[in-house]
């Protein structure tokens, strides 16, 4: 996945099991494609820790949009520790703080991977539209036209011959 994105993408997964533990691993051991900016949706939406590394790794794109995290915070911190909690307001203060993260970030190739397309949460970036691009989705404003790169595939299998649910997946 790494491999075939645009230089300084951000891509949004929740494919944390099949790859996106393991681009961590290369981007911050191996050095491999660290230009990338990989978010996990699914840390995204309920886990408050999750926001520092964030905004460690990409500064520049987490303080974009920093007023609408900083009003969505509060709730998430609520629901964190009160699995009861529900409220329209962690809603509302979600779905801003996405449209802003990817709409204050367009100078950067926006992706999701795609189990993120195929299980779509309607509270996350609303306004956007994802498009086949190879091995990802361009996440773009409805309407968009872009060219579309040939995806780049090498597996490498020396080492992970074991059928199992993660390899047959």
């Amino acid at each position: 996945m790494l491999r075939n994105l645009p230089k300084d993408a951000i891509i949004f997964t929740s494919a944390w099991d099949f790859w996106a533990s393991g681009a961590f691993y290369y981007q911050l051991v191996e050095k491999v494609r660290p230009d990338i900016f990989v978010i996990d949706i699914a840390m995204l939406r309920d886990r408050p820790w999750y926001y520092s590394h964030l905004k460690q790794r990409f500064p520049d794109v987490m303080a974009r949009a920093e007023p609408e995290l900083s009003s969505f915070m509060p709730h998430l911190i609520r629901f964190h520790n009160d699995p009861e909690y529900g409220g329209e307001a962690i809603a509302r203060t979600y779905t801003a703080f996405t449209e802003a993260l990817v709409s204050r970030n367009l100078d950067r190739p926006i992706f999701l991977s795609p189990e993120v397309v195929e299980q779509r949460d309607q509270l996350f970036a609303p306004s956007f539209k994802p498009f086949a691009s190879g091995l990802a989705y361009r996440f773009l404003q409805h309407d968009s036209a872009f060219e579309v790169p040939l995806p780049q595939v090498q597996w490498n299998d020396k080492n992970y011959r074991e059928r199992n649910y993660y390899t047959d997946q």
